[in-house]
């Protein structure tokens, strides 16, 4: 109902605002830490990038949003675990504050949503279900203002360079004989077992295993397991949305049935005023009172249903497969499939190699995804 009203959910207010003394779900301007939020959309407007502008705030002591919270009094130092006279600004503190709408007078909310009880990780919810409303309540800065920070945060993102990562497979590499890692020559990029070096009558792969080699054998079959992975992503994100759906259904019965209980309890006592006031006669007052109690009892056992409904619901949304929830936070993250250093790191468990033409991929989350697709 708050959220309908544009009203304010609670929590900390953003930095810049205070609550409004005539209605506490209302924001107004700040007149001191505005001026600071103002300050770094102007810095940001002039071409200043986000780590640039943080060096200046600290140069300046101008005080984080948490440590202008201790400094007001807003929260208790000994409460937090925030310290006013070492809280720094950085760059990403610089850029929650450029990205944030509530800035330019916007009220959003419900951008995301929880996947499951319990659970750390969201998702991006439906965007016919984000609440927007502009010209909610006073802005700090203007729409252009805003805009063209956001101007100078995509550019400061393209000037980042990628990480290249080398090494790809460190760590990874199993002999197949002695099951202890291979170590990796730098200077031909090979792969070879050091216990052939004591032993050359051991199991082990004494011929030298090229990294390239390696690399091949991966990205031959690396598509197909990749594949499946996607599937039994899609099948947990559908029990997501079938989650929150179910969930969302049942927490408005249970509204829906309490008002139903506070009518009752209305109309009960409007029957007892009336049979006081002489209204009613004590016949029609006992015949009332019996229907209460049984419509009353009919409610209760609504509630205890549906409580227990959701109970079973939670349960079951607690049992999801939270061992996948970073692989698939790196789908998101990657989009097409390739061979860096973090997909090998999220998919591939290890390679055992017997020979230079005989070699085992031991996949994480196969057994998973086995459950998922079955």
């Amino acid at each position: 109902v708050k959220r309908n009203r544009q009203e304010y959910l609670g929590g900390l207010r953003p930095f810049g605002f205070l609550p409004n003394p005539d209605d506490c779900h209302k924001l107004i301007v700040d007149p001191v830490s505005s001026q600071y939020v103002r300050k770094i959309f102007e810095l940001a407007a002039g071409g200043k990038t986000t780590a640039q502008i943080a060096k200046m705030l600290n140069v300046e002591h101008i005080p984080t949003p948490s440590a202008y919270l201790i400094e007001t009094g807003a929260v208790k130092a000994d409460t937090r675990s925030w310290k006013s006279g070492t809280d720094l600004w950085n760059a990403q503190k610089v850029r929650n504050i450029l990205l944030n709408e509530k800035y330019k007078g916007t009220f959003v909310a419900q951008k995301t949503i929880q996947t499951a009880p319990c659970s750390k990780r969201v998702i991006k919810n439906e965007p016919n279900r984000i609440v927007t409303v502009e010209n909610a309540h006073a802005s700090i800065v203007t729409q252009e203002e805003f805009d063209a920070a956001q101007i100078v945060l995509r550019k400061s993102a393209q000037r980042i360079k990628p990480q290249t990562l080398h090494y790809p497979l460190k760590g990874k590499v199993i002999c197949g004989g002695c099951g202890r890692n291979m170590s990796w020559d730098k200077r031909y990029d090979t792969y070879r077992c050091k216990n052939t070096a004591s032993d050359n009558d051991s199991l082990c792969a004494h011929e030298r295993t090229l990294t390239e080699n390696l690399l091949n054998t991966v990205r031959d079959v690396f598509w197909s397991q990749y594949e499946l992975f996607r599937n039994a992503v899609e099948e947990v994100r559908n029990r997501e949305k079938q989650f929150v759906r179910e969930k969302t259904a049942l927490e408005q019965l249970l509204i829906a049935i309490d008002e139903d209980k506070y009518r009752l309890s209305a109309r009960k006592v409007k029957a007892y005023e009336d049979y006081a006031e002489g209204k009613m006669s004590r016949e029609n007052f006992t015949a009332c009172k019996a229907e209460f109690e049984e419509e009353y009892q009919r409610i209760e056992e609504s509630i205890q249903e549906t409580k227990s409904a959701l109970d079973g619901l939670m349960k079951q949304g607690k049992t999801r497969c939270e061992v996948m929830d970073r692989a698939m936070e790196l789908v998101d993250q990657q989009g097409l499939p390739n061979l860096s250093g973090t997909m090998l790191e999220e998919f591939v468990e290890s390679v055992v190699v017997y020979s230079d033409d005989r070699m085992e991929i031991v996949w994480r989350f196969a057994d998973e995804i086995a459950a998922l697709i079955s």
